[in-house]
């Protein structure tokens, strides 16, 4: 709670830049792969927050998942 609460297992981390408002965004192709369809990819962002609820200096995004599907 709090806005600092982990969601996800960051077994991966990229760093994006946001705006002076806070907004990032991150872009990822996904190939067209069969092999794919149903694997979830999970998603949240930590920023530095000089105000953040963790620490002081962190604030963390809501958590989101993504379910590979064909459309």
């Amino acid at each position: 709670g709090n806005g600092c609460t982990a969601h996800v297992i960051p077994l991966l981390q990229v760093g994006t830049p946001t705006d002076a408002g806070g907004a990032g965004a991150l872009t990822l192709p996904i190939p067209a792969d069969p092999n794919l369809m149903g694997l979830e990819l999970t998603a949240q962002y930590a920023v530095v927050d000089p105000n953040g609820a963790f620490g002081g200096y962190l604030a963390f995004s809501n958590g989101a998942k993504v379910i590979v599907a064909d459309v």
